[in-house]
């Protein structure tokens, strides 16, 4: 009887482990697009961010939060902009994408650790807008 519960435990940890790889979808234009358009948005709301923490509108901590919060976006983003995912003829673009959102989830990150260095939030606010670009820019491609 122990044989049996045994094989029945192996069996069903067999089928979770099939069953979790079945929960990565294709990245397809329509993914692809929905993916450009949250990492433009976190890009550009973060360069809004650091550019009304250049100007003294906002206060230490809520940059900090705000930041930390698209950071997170950016980087899922980047984890489900998997290349080995993508449609054919989309791999490109999806690596190009993962880089944008990677790069706009570090900048985020800098937003959020040191948002009282001006000189570096205006640096910030440019870069994220152009990462911004960058992503509307895949969005307006497909």
């Amino acid at each position: 009887m122990l044989l049996g519960r045994s094989a029945v435990v192996s069996a069903a940890a067999a089928l979770a482990l099939a069953l979790g790889g079945c929960a990565e979808q294709t990245i397809d234009t329509k993914a692809l697009k929905t993916e450009a358009q949250k990492v433009a948005s976190a890009a550009s709301e973060g360069s809004i961010l650091a550019d009304q923490a250049t100007k003294g509108r906002m206060k230490e901590s809520f940059v900090q939060v705000e930041a930390a919060d698209l950071a997170n976006d950016a980087a899922k983003s980047q984890q489900d902009l998997e290349p080995a995912l993508a449609t054919p003829g989309l791999k490109t673009t999806v690596e190009k994408l993962q880089a944008v959102a990677e790069d706009t989830s570090n900048e985020l990150r800098g937003l959020e650790t040191n948002p009282r260095d001006l000189t570096r939030l205006a640096t910030q606010a440019k870069r994220l807008a152009d990462l911004r670009d960058a992503a509307s820019d895949v969005d307006d491609a497909l």
